[in-house]
C-alpha cells in the first residue's frame, strides 16, 4: 500500500521558501548593520586622531587659524558621527524586524513539519491496520472449519 502525499505539502514548501527569503533578509540587514558600525568606529578613530592633533597644535603654539581649521574639521566629524549613529539605530531596528520575521517564518515551517510528521504516523498506522486486516482475512480463509 502506498502512502498518500501530505495534503499541505505545497503550503509546507512555500513556508520553507518564505523562511529562506526571511533568512536572506536577516543576513543582508546584518551585513548593512556591521558595515555601518565599522564606519562609526572609523569616524570615532578619526575624531580621536584629530582631537589629539588639536591638543598638540595648541601646546606647540600653532596659529589661531590652524586651531580653528582643526576645530571646524572635528565639528564636521562630530556631525558625521551623529548621522552615522542615526543610521546604526535605523539599521539595528531593520535587523530586529527582519530577525523577528525570520523567527515567525521558522515557527510556521516548524508547525507544518510537525503536522507532516503526525500525518505520516497516521498514514503508517492506517497502512498497518489495512495490512493486518488483510492478513486476518487470509488467515480466516485458510483456517479449517471446525
Amino acid at each position: 500500500m502506498t502512502q498518500r502525499q501530505f495534503p499541505l505539502k505545497t503550503l509546507q514548501e512555500r513556508a520553507v521558501a518564505l523562511q529562506d527569503d526571511a533568512g536572506r533578509q536577516v543576513a543582508l540587514a546584518q551585513a548593512r548593520l556591521v558595515e555601518a558600525q565599522r564606519k562609526g568606529e572609523l569616524l570615532e578613530s578619526y575624531r580621536s586622531q584629530y582631537q589629539q592633533r588639536l591638543q598638540e597644535a595648541g601646546a606647540a603654539g600653532t596659529t589661531i587659524r590652524n586651531v580653528q581649521d582643526l576645530s571646524a574639521f572635528i565639528a564636521r566629524i562630530d556631525e558625521a558621527l551623529r548621522q552615522q549613529r542615526g543610521e546604526i539605530e535605523y539599521l539595528q531596528a531593520l535587523w530586529d524586524t527582519a530577525r523577528a520575521q525570520w523567527l515567525d517564518r521558522r515557527s510556521d515551517r516548524e508547525a507544518l513539519d510537525v503536522l507532516e510528521e503526525r500525518y505520516a504516523q497516521r498514514e503508517e498506522q492506517r497502512a498497518r491496520r489495512v495490512e493486518q486486516k488483510a492478513q486476518d482475512e487470509t488467515a480466516s480463509r485458510r483456517a479449517p472449519d471446525a
